[in-house]
């Protein structure tokens, strides 16, 4: 059970940091710091999906997927005109933390992947992303925030408090 987790429901703050625009193979990037920190504790995986797009990326995974849906709401945010977004939401079987390991920057997550991975533990929000713009946020420990800005890595406290679920 992560430092940050106590009876299934996460505790800590958010906080926001961005993924630097080139991150060479030898360096970690604060995308996958905050994976290797909070994958341990999650137990679910959601990822919004690009409208009128299949991506086969997924295919393999179809066997873990708990559902799709639209929403109104991006992680809190209510969106603008009467948008949707589109989600697919997984259960984090072994095949997907392997998947989710694989890009070694939170900028990998489009073209023929899926975009803004999220992290859950028990239905709550642990890690949520917007990958076009290499924002990660993250709710975090006092123990978690300092061994990561002891890694070199910069958070800042984030204000808004996004929904668990974004249903």
């Amino acid at each position: 059970m992560s430092s940050a987790q106590v009876s299934g429901a996460p505790v800590g703050e958010w906080f926001f940091a961005e993924e630097k625009a080139q991150i060479s193979k030898a360096e970690e990037s604060v995308w996958r710091a905050v994976l290797h920190l909070k994958l341990g504790a999650a137990t679910h995986v959601e990822f919004a999906i690009p409208k009128r797009r299949r991506l086969r990326a997924l295919e393999p995974f179809a066997p873990f997927l708990e559902g799709e849906f639209l929403s109104r709401r991006k992680y809190g945010a209510r969106l603008p005109f009467g948008k949707r977004a589109r989600y697919a939401r997984y259960r984090l079987a072994s095949p997907l933390r392997k998947f989710l390991l694989r890009p070694i920057s939170l900028w990998a997550w489009m073209g023929d992947l899926p975009e803004d991975p999220a992290l859950y533990a028990h239905g709550h929000l642990l890690v949520w992303t917007i990958s076009h713009e290499g924002y990660v946020f993250v709710r975090l420990g006092e123990e978690e925030l300092s061994a990561l800005t002891a890694s070199g890595f910069i958070f800042e406290p984030h204000e808004e408090r996004p929904n668990d679920l974004t249903t």
